[in-house]
């Protein structure tokens, strides 16, 4: 998969080109999405057609139970498949979150790392419909390596008005 011609894929092209990529390219996604830097979610990478992402195992997102909190999770499955989309979308379109289903199947321990990927023809739907959606489904593993949840987001894109 090449790197889109989209706003957000020329800016994190030229953060590459810098020291310390990754924290300069959490940076920009927190100042475009102020919430994600309250919750602490943190860039990992982000490239052709993937997006990974990780929210630290810290007391500010724990639940009462000592854990990372549902909605945290929820949120980190959220950012990395709407990061990937929105490195693809073309500058005059809008993503929309449209529904989101999560399913949590254990507990999390410690941080999380989330992974999501935009397939061949979901690439090739952007290039050809201003208006569509497409789900992504979110690979989110704790420490351990287990997946904690199932996580399935699917976006909607607009042109912007």
């Amino acid at each position: 998969m090449t790197r889109p011609d989209t706003r957000l894929a020329r800016q994190l092209a030229k953060i590459d080109r810098l020291p310390a990529a990754a924290r300069l390219k959490t940076l920009a996604i927190k100042r475009a999405v102020p919430f994600l830097g309250t919750a602490g979610v943190r860039v990992v990478s982000i490239e052709p057609g993937r997006a990974v992402l990780a929210l630290d195992d810290r007391r500010r997102v724990h639940n009462h139970i000592g854990g990372i909190h549902a909605s945290a999770a929820a949120l980190l499955a959220e950012a990395a498949s709407g990061l990937v989309l929105t490195y693809h979308l073309p500058d005059d379109r809008l993503p929309l979150l449209v529904r989101s289903e999560i399913e949590y199947v254990s507990r999390m321990k410690g941080g999380l790392v989330a992974r999501a990927e935009l397939d061949a023809s979901i690439e090739e739907r952007i290039g050809r419909e201003p208006r569509s959606e497409a789900t992504f489904h979110v690979d989110v593993r704790d420490r351990s390596g287990e997946a904690p949840l199932r996580a399935a987001m699917t976006w909607a894109w607009r042109p912007r008005s």
